[in-house]
């Protein structure tokens, strides 16, 4: 069987206004990632398809109640876009553990 790869972001910024990408969460990711400014050695911004399902059921906000006692600070940006980023950073803030947290 032959593997799938799947690219999550567009390859470029070029790439990325040449296909219309307008959502800021694609449009910034791609800016970071795909430039010198967030590239490096072993990043990852594609994954195998195959193996997706061993991770679909994953919820990376799954009992932050236990394990985010520490302080903690959660940057969020002033625009929702397509990857929820916005929502599920409000989300983590409000169910983590910490009783020092602050919101960015």
């Amino acid at each position: 069987m032959a593997q799938v790869i799947n690219d999550v972001l567009p390859p470029s910024v070029e790439a990325a206004r040449q296909a219309g990408v307008t959502d800021i969460d694609v449009r910034e990711a791609t800016d970071y990632n795909k430039t010198d400014r967030g590239q490096a050695p072993g990043g990852k911004t594609s994954f195998n398809f195959g193996r997706q399902a061993a991770v679909a059921d994953g919820d990376a906000y799954d009992r932050v109640e236990v394990f985010l006692p520490q302080p903690l600070s959660v940057v969020i940006g002033d625009q929702p876009g397509a990857f929820a980023s916005q929502r599920l950073s409000m989300e983590l803030y409000g169910r983590a553990a910490s009783k020092d947290k602050h919101l960015n």
